[in-house]
């Protein structure tokens, strides 16, 4: 006599996770997928022809999530001592997989199925449509925090991928910290940051502590070339702080003021305002060219504001010196320039200033000084309380602050470094 194999039991723990794996045909990929969901009598048991077995309409939920994490392209369920209306919950629960569920809501287009009565028990057949492939579903992340997909994003971003697929748990309102987060990054992230990528963002169902959200990420250039770009604007940077002997922040307030120094008057000196890009982006807000990033600074020699406040910051965080990139206005018109830590004290830096007054006239300054011809939110700053004195035994105070000394050969890029176009 043929011997009836041991039945599988998946059993659901209140404020439990469990974990599937997805496979394809072709070739098999693992992935964890949770769910966490108060369930009772919810048991899916396996039994002969892979068919599961439930009891009610929790089980039958369980068994459809089952299915769908498998990207099974169909599915048998028997309805055993069934203690529900079995046509009226096939109806709900499909109904409720579909729309509210994450898994469900984000990949399953429609569910197919056959209700036949066999003796003493339903047996239910299923045909799923799936919109999504077995790849996406593999590439899900789960995050339980803003924070975990902050680094998500971080991540993605960095390998500029365009797609970035986030499985978020205790969700609330994600989407807009997110979006808020990447532009914020932009300017945190100078040697990673070209152009800032458009951003989309859509959620998967659109209510619900769970959800999916798929970010979408579309760059200025593709990928790859964005990739090389990064990498060349951080050889490039490295060997700026090579020829100008930039020291580390961990010498005094003096030696860092003297680093500053040296960069602000290496830029005033190669690198152009770029007033026509500026003037674009004024008119067209979407319109930012490269003269808008670091890259564009030492590699074309032209910036705007904002490519000047983010080459200072690239700079500085290479060095170890806390730098702020400032989003403000200055004399009316909106402009990028940075805070700097020395010491103990903070400072205002505009490392594009010299091309509208005379050069130096925005290091190292305070919010006093600063205040005539700048705006800017304070309470998203730190308070610059004064302006740096340099000390009388200092080389650099042989000219008093505010004058530039001029660049040497030294002192210039070479046309071409290390991985530069």
């Amino acid at each position: 006599m043929k011997q009836h194999p041991v039945k599988k039991i998946i059993s659901l723990m209140v404020l439990s996770a469990l974990i599937f794996s997805l496979s394809s045909c072709s070739k098999l990929t693992q992935r964890e997928y949770v769910y966490t969901k108060e369930h009772t009598q919810g048991y899916i048991a396996q039994e002969d022809g892979d068919a599961l077995i439930v009891e009610s309409a929790a089980g039958l939920k369980e068994a459809l999530l089952y299915y769908i994490n498998e990207m099974a392209p169909s599915g048998t369920i028997h309805l055993k001592n069934y203690s529900g209306d079995v046509e009226s919950d096939i109806a709900s629960v499909f109904l409720d997989v579909i729309r509210n569920e994450p898994i469900g809501s984000f990949c399953v287009d429609y569910i197919k199925h056959e209700l036949k009565r066999i003796v003493s028990y339903y047996e239910l057949t299923l045909s799923f449509t799936y919109t999504r492939t077995p790849e996406e579903l593999a590439n899900l992340v789960s995050v339980y925090s803003l924070a975990s997909a902050k680094a998500a994003l971080i991540g993605a971003y960095n390998e500029r991928r365009d797609k970035l697929l986030l499985h978020c748990f205790f969700y609330d309102n994600w989407a807009d910290e997110l979006t808020s987060y990447m532009n914020a990054m932009y300017y945190e992230l100078p040697g990673s940051a070209l152009l800032p990528p458009e951003m989309t963002v859509q959620l998967y169902p659109s209510s619900g502590m769970q959800r999916i959200m798929e970010i979408s990420l579309s760059y200025e250039s593709p990928p790859n070339v964005e990739l090389l770009q990064m990498k060349q604007l951080r050889d490039r940077a490295g060997y700026l702080v090579e020829v100008l002997d930039l020291h580390q922040e961990t010498v005094d307030a003096d030696g860092t003021a003297a680093s500053l120094l040296s960069l602000y008057n290496w830029l005033a000196e190669n690198v152009s305002y770029d007033y026509a890009s500026e003037e674009s982006a004024e008119s067209e807000p979407f319109s930012k060219n490269i003269s808008f990033t670091a890259y564009g600074a030492l590699n074309s020699g032209k910036a705007t504001s904002e490519g000047f406040a983010l080459t200072f910051k690239l700079i500085c965080d290479m060095l170890g010196i806390d730098c702020l990139v400032v989003e403000g206005h200055r004399s009316g018109r909106a402009c990028c320039w940075n805070i700097v830590t020395v010491g103990d004290k903070t400072y205002h830096v505009d490392p594009s200033y010299f091309s509208f007054s005379d050069e130096g006239s925005g290091f190292l300054r305070s919010d006093e000084s600063f205040s005539d011809t700048y705006r800017w939110n304070l309470s998203k700053y730190p308070i610059c309380s004064e302006d740096w004195i340099p000390p009388e035994s200092s080389p650099e105070s042989s000219a008093e602050q505010g004058e530039a000394a001029p660049a040497t050969a030294g002192d210039t890029l070479p046309e071409e470094t290390p991985g530069a176009p």
